[in-house]
């Protein structure tokens, strides 16, 4: 596993607001992001528009250089956003190209998306049968990128799958079900160690990926992990505990980070942390990734729009203002995880 020492250094370490885009993976993380949007720029705005749309920044699910299913967005045009984005799913295609390095397409070379049925929130995708030459060892990786990339709009809920206008029920090669997919199907789902299956819930957890250029993504994994009645406060100490080992994925906060309390209050969440979670810019504030992947897991695993962060129950961090004093706001989920910067 990389050294995650090393890896943090890499990342941007000086208090943000979290409600404009995630930076660019192409970009060292060095590089400073956007400034705070407006509350109608939240991102539940995303749609499947109805005419033609150009530049629609869509969310493309791909396979990171460790083999994670991760989201990257791109700018796409059509009539057909929810066809054009799994036309850009397949190995060769023009779309294909704009992916980070190292980063590749899920379905096979030669793959013809035939069409995209939308119908009372379900999406029925029909590929010609080239799509059957993949390997079986990326079956599920391919279900999670179909199904998180489409239901990347607010319109598709969940999604079948056909093969030359054939109901697909189970997959060629794994045998997995191609019907009714959702996301809460999951995504680079794990086990946590110890953990009764039969008596277990997931969460969706997003950690860090650090490319050979030293570049910084998300990644979604959904854990399952005992059942709990809060599920903000489990959602917080599953992130505290860091990726799985040897998953070469990284902890966006320490193990030693003490977790106070995490509560619902409305569309908005506030988690309260000890002050061992300010670690940088002399014990001022938390790291930009470390507030980024908590409003990210949180916002994914609850249906809130806010997320507030605090400490000893009392000191905002990660905002701030013009005059560089942390402010006591909320912040929002960004549009888009990974935007390309195009």
């Amino acid at each position: 596993m990389r050294n995650k020492a090393k890896a943090m250094v890499c990342m941007l370490l000086f208090p943000v607001a979290l409600t404009g885009c995630f930076f660019d993976p192409n970009v060292k993380a060095s590089k400073p992001i956007d400034p705070p949007q407006s509350e109608a720029q939240v991102v539940h705005a995303k749609a499947e528009p109805k005419k033609e749309t150009q530049g629609h920044l869509t969310e493309l699910y791909t396979l990171n250089q460790d083999g994670y299913v991760m989201p990257y967005s791109v700018k796409l045009s059509g009539k057909s956003l929810a066809k054009r984005s799994l036309e850009s799913l397949i190995e060769g295609s023009q779309t294909a190209t704009l992916l980070p390095k190292g980063t590749k397409s899920v379905l096979p070379k030669g793959t013809r998306v035939l069409s995209v049925k939308i119908k009372k929130g379900v999406a029925t995708a029909n590929f010609s049968k080239e799509f059957k030459n993949y390997k079986q060892e990326d079956e599920t990786k391919i279900l999670n990128a179909i199904t998180w990339t489409l239901t990347g709009f607010s319109n598709i809920k969940s999604v079948n799958l056909q093969i030359e206008g054939k109901k697909l029920a189970l997959m060629p090669k794994g045998k997995t079900v191609a019907q009714g997919l959702t996301r809460a199907d999951g995504i680079n789902v794990e086990v946590a160690n110890g953990v009764d299956i039969s008596a277990s819930m997931p969460v969706t957890l997003y950690f860090l990926s650090q490319s050979d250029d030293d570049s910084i993504s998300y990644v979604p994994v959904t854990r399952l992990v005992n059942r709990s009645s809060n599920i903000g406060e489990t959602v917080v100490k599953e992130l505290v505990k860091g990726p799985m080992e040897n998953s070469h994925l990284i902890g966006p906060l320490d193990t030693a980070t003490t977790i106070k309390g995490v509560k619902i209050e409305g569309k908005q969440i506030t988690a309260n942390f000890g002050k061992d979670i300010l670690q940088y810019n002399d014990q001022t504030a938390a790291s930009k990734s470390a507030l980024e992947s908590i409003v990210l897991s949180l916002t994914q695993n609850i249906n809130v729009s806010k997320v507030k962060i605090v400490v000893d129950g009392k000191t905002t961090i990660g905002v701030i203002n013009n005059q560089g004093n942390n402010v006591d706001l909320p912040v929002s989920r960004p549009k888009q995880v990974n935007p390309s910067g195009l």
